[in-house]
């Protein structure tokens, strides 16, 4: 059974092969539906370090799976803080990986410890985000319930899609419109 904690930043750094290859992975599965990259995270994760040496809630958690002594998954977890209440409401799960050779069922082993860790902190909720349908049905298996559909729409043509990494500034934009028109 997993052993499922938040990851330091020396193991994150450590361990940045397996983080980047579960991520890159993750990112795979996907197919085209997000944009981050594994370096989009990692800056993530820096900045969440970085504030908790200052004292601030960090903005993302990174938590490592252990197997004897050995990282055989990650997750990526966020608490959403009301922005009324002031207060964390909600763990948000982001990533979920495991290493396809682990043969344990990730999820069970570790919503347990995503549950207390939430509620120490005063959640009431533990939230998921896929884009693949198989996990919305097996979360759904375990009792959690659908609360809302998100609809996407692009504000580009579509031959215009690029990553992230490759996105025009709004003046770059309104050069090239220049041109064109």
């Amino acid at each position: 059974m997993l052993e499922a904690r938040i990851a330091t930043h020396k193991e994150m750094l450590e361990h940045w092969g397996f983080i980047r290859s579960g991520l890159a992975s993750v990112r795979r599965e996907l197919e085209g539906r997000s944009f981050w990259e594994p370096e989009h995270i990692r800056l993530a994760l820096e900045q969440s370090f970085a504030a908790e040496v200052r004292g601030e809630a960090p903005v993302c958690q990174l938590w490592l799976g252990w197997d004897q002594q050995v990282p055989q998954a990650l997750m990526v977890t966020q608490l959403m803080i009301d922005p009324f209440l002031h207060v964390p409401l909600t763990l948000f799960v982001w990533i979920f990986y495991k290493h396809p050779r682990y043969p344990g069922h990730l999820m069970l082993e570790c919503w347990e410890q995503f549950s207390h860790y939430a509620r120490l902190r005063g959640c009431r909720t533990l939230e998921a985000m896929t884009g693949i349908p198989a996990y919305a049905d097996y979360l759904a298996s375990q009792g959690w319930e659908k609360v809302m559909t998100v609809m996407r729409k692009s504000l580009w043509p579509e031959q215009e899609l690029v990553p992230y990494q490759d996105v025009i500034t709004l003046d770059q934009r309104r050069r090239h419109e220049k041109k064109v028109s």
